[in-house]
């Protein structure tokens, strides 16, 4: 498609379009002479990403640059970042990709030792080893901040807060995932999961069996919580 078709396709302006190009965040474009240049849907899609990053969520042009630039190195991603933002902010897309030792990872997370500790020990946080260096990876250092935020306001076992109870729904969990991987294992023939598109589509399954696990998770407790002071309210001796 033409210049045109893509500015009517995606509602932005010729020079908007160009300031993209020019800072690198669109797909390669073919240029069949100096003044021509042509189009196509791949283009439509990741103008249709920025504008969703830039309104929806306010990020800014340097940080949407580097998520691209991230997005760059498998196709797919891209696609799964569609998922994710569709239902939450891309704040892990701001986040280290791997922190190398403990003191800086503590530093980052906001964690004590000693609940480090804990926390490895429960194997909620996983470390690698290089070099007798202990090396985070991005999921553990998602969950490292998490819950560092969580000390932060006041959801700590020094507030009175169990302090296995992280450790309790970890345990919780793991019987309910494989229970899921078999649910949608479905005694399929397991040849047929050897092939790209089965492997991408379970990239995708992944994404969306947790968002619906976390809003039905979310969804339950929320009712329990109401239920529960619900409960605590009738039980207060009357005045």
């Amino acid at each position: 498609m033409k210049m045109r078709d893509l500015v009517k396709r995606t509602g932005v302006s010729r020079e908007k379009i160009h300031f993209f190009t020019r800072e690198k965040m669109l797909p390669s474009i073919e240029k069949p002479s100096p003044n021509q240049a042509i189009y196509n849907e791949k283009h439509v899609e990741r103008i249709q990403l920025i504008l969703h990053l830039q309104d929806k969520y306010y990020i800014p042009i340097p940080v949407i640059k580097q998520i691209i630039k991230q997005l760059e190195t498998s196709p797919l991603e891209e696609e799964l970042l569609w998922i994710k933002t569709s239902y939450f902010k891309p704040m892990d897309h701001f986040l280290p990709q791997e922190i190398r030792g403990e003191d800086e990872f503590l530093k980052f997370s906001g964690l004590s030792a000693d609940r480090l500790v804990d926390l490895e020990t429960y194997g909620i946080i996983v470390p690698l080893f290089e070099n007798d260096i202990k090396v985070y990876q991005h999921d553990s250092i998602k969950l490292g901040k998490l819950i560092g935020d969580m000390r932060q306001i006041g959801i700590s076992h020094e507030k009175g807060f169990s302090r296995t109870g992280l450790k309790e729904v970890r345990d919780m969990l793991v019987p309910i995932i494989d229970h899921t991987v078999k649910i949608f294992d479905g005694g399929r023939n397991h040849n047929q999961l050897q092939n790209d598109a089965a492997k991408k589509l379970a990239k995708k399954s992944i994404e969306y069996t947790s968002l619906f696990i976390y809003h039905m998770s979310h969804y339950l407790l929320e009712n329990a919580l109401e239920k529960y002071f619900d409960k605590a309210r009738k039980d207060m001796p009357k005045s």
